[in-house]
């Protein structure tokens, strides 16, 4: 148990190690063309989180684009880190963007310019795409995983309580403060008439104070 507990810390973070060196070593250089200058307006407006610099983005290139659906956009996804450019021309580019939030998803942003010498957009898109291997989170294997619900399914058990039996023996001294009367005198009467043994039985049993504690009583046939 504790060497997979060991095992299972070091994978997690080796995890946080690459995810951290993947934001650290891995960001991608933006190409200096006229699509890449828009996309860095973009993506700093996006980042910073800041509404007058996303309206004065929104007001040199899309300028018909809701500035509060492009503050939710950004607060949804926590800001982007740049992984890959995947296309790159004068008026065009296709970047792998990263999500800084907790789900670090990747987005592929495809950014088009019009056919003119302005900063506006003629077509922007931002889809969900799959990581590539080397910036993959590294995954469990199938025998990890096996390991980690077995372990899981023990401490389940481990944490469920202990049940207490009742006792099933019966004390062989009970004080004499503890006797009813009536079960003073069946006593009395047994010893007294201990010569008539045959033909006593015991055909009940009549409850002490003492809890849990039962003697028997008898009479004759």
């Amino acid at each position: 148990m504790k060497t997979f507990r060991a095992a299972a810390a070091s994978r997690c973070l080796l995890t946080l190690a690459a995810i951290a060196l993947s934001s650290a070593q891995l960001t991608a250089q933006i190409p200096t063309t006229h699509a890449g200058r828009v996309f860095s307006a973009w993506l700093d407006a996006t980042n910073a989180g800041d509404r007058a610099k996303m309206k004065a983005f929104l007001d040199a290139s899309l300028p018909d684009f809701s500035l509060d659906q492009s503050m939710a956009m950004g607060a949804r996804s926590g800001g982007y880190d740049v992984r890959k450019v995947q296309n790159s021309k004068d008026r065009e580019i296709a970047v792998l963007l990263q999500e800084r939030g907790p789900a670090r998803q990747f987005q592929t942003l495809t950014l088009v310019l019009k056919d003119d010498t302005s900063d506006r957009i003629d077509d922007i898109r931002l889809r969900a795409a799959e990581p590539p291997p080397d910036l993959a989170t590294p995954q469990l294997t199938a025998a990890e995983c096996s390991r980690s619900t077995s372990a899981r399914a023990n401490r389940r058990t481990s944490t469920l309580p202990t049940l207490q039996t009742a006792p099933t023996s019966v004390p062989e001294r009970t004080s004499p403060s503890m006797l009813t009367p009536a079960i003073l005198m069946a006593i009395s009467a047994r010893l007294i008439s201990s010569r008539a043994a045959p033909y006593w039985g015991v055909i009940w049993t009549v409850p002490t104070r003492s809890p849990g504690l039962v003697l028997p009583a008898a009479r004759m046939f």
